[in-house]
């Protein structure tokens, strides 16, 4: 998958990945959200070694 760095930092631009966990019962309840980011070639550790402004952080939904 190719992502495109939509993210300023101070370190240059940086792309994000944005993961949600939902609950399903009569519609989708979104619970949990994980948001990887990173300047490598793909995203993970082994891509983002030694780079600053990188790894995770998290999302908030509102009701």
């Amino acid at each position: 998958m190719n992502f495109e760095p939509v993210i300023q930092t101070p370190f240059g631009m940086t792309k994000a990945e944005i993961r949600i966990m939902y609950l399903r019962d009569e519609k989708c309840l979104p619970v949990l959200t994980i948001i990887r980011m990173g300047r490598g070639e793909m995203m993970g550790v082994d891509h983002n070694k030694e780079m600053q402004w990188v790894g995770s952080s998290a999302g908030l939904f509102r009701a």
